[in-house]
């Protein structure tokens, strides 16, 4: 189970009984639900700021940070093709290779979310 604040907290908790197996304390607030990838080897979180974590399940040490243009309030989608999905605050819906290698590598394409009448 994983459990993320409005604080910037992450934890991760055993199913059983709850107790914390694993938890840390990041810069900035966390409105989202987190991901996990398929393989359980990367946690995938949203900051409230614009920073899109590759966060390790081990240990939740930060692998990997893409910055993204906008806030980011919206829950998380992973595709199945390993594409995740991210919208932020100011209309944009970003498609992202995981796991994450470099900004430029893992950016795979940005739509604008118009509003229709």
């Amino acid at each position: 189970i994983v459990v993320c604040s409005l604080l910037g907290a992450i934890s991760i908790l055993n199913q059983s009984d709850c107790r914390i197996i694993a938890s840390r304390k990041l810069e900035n607030p966390i409105f989202s639900s987190p991901v996990c990838s398929d393989d359980q080897k990367y946690l995938f979180v949203a900051q409230v700021s614009g920073c899109l974590l590759q966060i390790s399940t081990i240990d939740l040490s930060i692998i990997q940070t893409l910055k993204i243009n906008g806030l980011l309030y919206a829950d998380l989608i992973l595709r199945k093709n390993g594409q995740l999905l991210v919208a932020s605050h100011n209309k944009e819906l970003f498609s992202i290779r995981t796991p994450f290698s470099s900004q430029s590598r893992s950016l795979l394409r940005t739509y604008i979310i118009s509003e229709t009448s």
